[in-house]
């Protein structure tokens, strides 16, 4: 159920930055920017949803280090009990299969995936043994007789056989090649190329990658053609139609839309509110950071939870920092399918439609036995007594640690509701 809900805030996250880089930035010229800020979208919707912030706005530190939130009560009626147990295996067998179902179907896309990307790679390298290396001034391109080229791959730049190096266009076209080497644009592709395979159920990292494809080639054309020349752009961008299928790491001259890098290239250098919607996008970043990672203890409380914290020892009373706390064996769901599954509603609290909350105090000895249960808040001496009843069959308990020697504790249970339905 938590990864469920990650994938959820992962692809919420995503979705802003998404949907803040089509409103805010995509129409501009800032394509370092653009990169920079498409990037680290996709990194921070994988990172927001795991990072905690803690915003402690509440001096009850100590108490809730060793106490259970006031929501942790036990609801209990008659109708649950010896059924309680039943429920929790059948839960249990029910979850596991459902994830064991849902790994491998995320297992067999990915395969699918990350497989069709290394078939890419592999069909790239052998391309690489079975070209023809020439010189184009100072640097070595691979010639190929491919509708993919001219791409570039890496370090590595692809060239179309029949396309004249030494022409305007050739030029304008290897200084094209030469801008995607510079830059490193092939690690963006295979970084964003490995985020979608393993978040392949989120449609927007897709997007982010196409989108990131098109500033690629805005910033190459940008250093390959100057002065908004679009009829020299489109010249060049004939010359090399159309590209193959190399797709995933590579760098395409012509591979995005050729319209939309017309209209760049020609578009002004000048755009009206840039910087604010600059300062708007990275604001952006704040909402899904305040709304999944920052966590914080409300300083209100109520009545109930301050009447139930009476009853808590005061840990800091005698400078007390203790190094462990302690916990029932398997934890807190562990204590409660415990007490559902040995808790029975008294038959004289049934037969007079009886129903209450009780609060029970315990000491935990060193050696983890309980001992001296006491009820200090019940409503009927039945089910006080049955409380406990089952507070007396718990096993041993992980003691508290005061700097490494176990210690005797007086601990206090949460609430037991007894509830008639």
């Amino acid at each position: 159920m938590k990864l469920l809900f990650y994938i959820i805030e992962v692809i919420i996250c995503s979705a802003l930055f998404a949907g803040s880089y089509r409103l805010l930035l995509r129409d501009g010229r800032f394509h370092q920017w653009n990169r920079f800020y498409i990037l680290s979208a996709t990194a921070l919707s994988i990172i927001i949803p795991i990072i905690k912030i803690p915003v402690v706005i509440t001096e009850m530190s100590a108490i809730f280090r060793i106490s259970f939130a006031i929501e942790n009560v036990i609801l209990f009626t008659p109708q649950m009990g010896q059924a309680e147990g039943i429920a929790d295996i059948i839960n249990d067998a029910q979850s596991a299969s459902g994830i064991a179902l849902i790994s491998t179907i995320w297992f067999i896309v990915f395969a699918f995936l990350f497989g069709r990307s290394i078939l890419d790679f592999i069909r790239i390298i052998r391309l690489k043994r079975g070209a023809k290396k020439i010189s184009a001034g100072s640097r070595e391109i691979y010639v190929i007789d491919d509708d993919s080229a001219p791409f570039t791959f890496f370090g590595i730049i692809f060239w179309r056989k029949g396309i004249a190096v030494d022409t305007e266009e050739g030029r304008s076209i290897f200084k094209h090649e030469l801008a995607h080497v510079r830059l490193g644009h092939s690690w963006d592709k295979f970084l964003i190329e490995t985020v979608c395979c393993f978040f392949w159920m989120n449609p927007l990292f897709r997007y982010l990658q196409r989108e990131l494809a098109l500033v690629h080639e805005y910033a190459a054309d940008s250093e390959s053609v100057s002065d908004g020349d679009t009829e020299k752009l489109s010249s060049i961008i004939l010359c090399t139609l159309y590209p193959g299928n190399y797709r995933e790491f590579t760098n395409h001259f012509s591979r995005t839309s050729v319209k939309k890098r017309l209209v760049m290239i020609a578009g002004s250098n000048r755009t009206s509110m840039m910087p604010l919607r600059k300062i708007a996008a990275v604001f952006v970043i704040l909402v899904p950071l305040y709304a999944f990672s920052v966590k914080t203890e409300l300083k209100s409380v109520t009545s109930e939870f301050d009447e139930y914290m009476r009853y808590l020892p005061d840990l800091e009373a005698n400078n007390l920092i203790y190094d462990e706390i302690a916990q029932f064996p398997g934890g807190e769901d562990a204590m409660r399918r415990f007490v559902y599954s040995n808790l029975v509603y008294p038959d004289s609290a049934l037969n007079n439609n009886i129903s209450g909350r009780i609060m029970a105090q315990f000491t935990i000895e060193k050696d983890g036995t309980v001992s001296n249960a006491k009820i200090v808040r019940g409503f009927d001496k039945s089910c006080e007594d049955e409380v406990l009843r089952v507070i007396s069959m718990m096993p041993e308990w992980e003691p508290f640690k005061l700097r490494g020697t176990p210690v005797r504790y007086t601990f206090s249970l949460f609430p037991i509701v007894f509830e008639l339905r």
